[in-house]
């Protein structure tokens, strides 16, 4: 663009130059009589030329224009494209470490076969209580839910469910691409000893425009097995936040 605007230059520098060529010529020819030449029509073509150039600057500029914009959106694509490999490689982490470790769960069951299983609480008071629940974003805009939990039971949890409803602030559903499910899946594995706390943070990558959600519990499992802890059908225990951005 800089070369576009320093030919522009030249050629402007160049038009004037003719127009004063133009005068003192057209002073001689009062003096000695009409002329065989046409200057004007030389410094015709030199504006024309003058005008495409400054045409070419606006659309160079509209074009590095787009081209930034371009570069920022791959930019923000390949910090999302890299979020999603690091947490692919700690899920595949997890599994092998859920696969080196299944030989011994299996002898400890060999070894305790004959023992009664503890028997999960029965109440159906939720054996876990939703304490505090934000919505933020990441560096890219990426909403994250943080919940907070407490374990209000007298039994050690090993892991919970919750389900996560998206909304936008016209309470309408945000889904995923538009055609998907507004409804995302929270999964936490931290082990709970009665009284406890804990919380737990989830992405809710392609819902960008979320800035309300609703987290309902849904499953609770307890240590020694047995049968995990659910609300009833005519139940639900809940929890709401609001971005406040």
């Amino acid at each position: 663009m800089n070369r576009a605007r320093n030919k522009a230059t030249m050629l402007l520098a160049a038009v004037l130059a003719m127009c004063t060529a133009a005068g003192a010529q057209a002073t001689q020819e009062v003096d000695a009589g009409p002329a065989t030449t046409k200057p004007s029509t030389v410094i015709v073509v030199r504006v024309e030329e003058l005008r495409a150039l400054r045409a070419d600057s606006k659309r160079a500029a509209r074009l590095e224009d787009e081209v930034r914009l371009l570069r920022e959106k791959v930019a923000k694509l390949q910090v999302v494209i890299e979020t999603l490999r690091t947490v692919n490689d700690k899920l595949r982490a997890s599994r092998k470490r859920a696969a080196a470790t299944k030989p011994i769960s299996d002898r400890w069951r060999g070894q305790f076969a004959g023992r009664p299983k503890p028997e999960p609480p029965r109440s159906k008071a939720s054996p876990l209580k939703l304490m505090r629940a934000s919505l933020g974003y990441d560096v890219i805009g990426t909403p994250q839910v943080t919940l907070l939990v407490k374990n209000v039971s007298g039994w050690t949890i090993t892991a919970y469910e919750v389900t996560i409803h998206c909304f936008d602030r016209f309470d309408r559903p945000v889904k995923v691409w538009d055609i998907g499910s507004h409804r995302g899946r929270g999964l936490s594995q931290e082990t709970l000893a009665p009284g406890s706390r804990d919380s737990a943070t989830w992405m809710l990558y392609l819902r960008d425009t979320t800035a309300k959600v609703k987290i309902v519990l849904d499953r609770v499992k307890f240590a020694g097995g047995g049968v995990a802890w659910s609300p009833g059908a005519d139940s639900e225990i809940s929890i709401e936040a609001e971005s406040d951005r």
